[in-house]
């Protein structure tokens, strides 16, 4: 990572200390609560998102709320998913 000048080492050790994470929020029941408890208000916060954007009438507008509730909704599911192998 020349362009940053962060050693790639400080990437790899983030990437396994998020894999752990998730590793422990599916073992352990206190992890796995307030992980859903996370990603629920985010989803709520989404959906407030996408039902505002019904409402405005601008095109670009709109569509870019829908798109960012789009992802509110999307990351909490496929997102630690998609990290994982993205880390791997």
């Amino acid at each position: 990572m020349q362009a940053t000048g962060i050693s790639p080492d400080i990437f790899r050790y983030v990437a396994l200390g998020i894999i752990i994470l998730f590793g422990l929020t599916m073992i352990i029941p206190a992890f796995e609560n307030a992980f859903n408890i996370l990603t629920a208000r985010i989803a709520q916060i989404g959906s407030a998102v996408q039902a505002h954007s019904t409402q405005i009438k601008t095109d670009f507008i709109s569509g870019l709320l829908l798109g960012i509730a789009l992802g509110l909704l999307w990351t909490p599911c496929a997102g630690p998913i998609l990290a994982t192998i993205t880390t791997i």
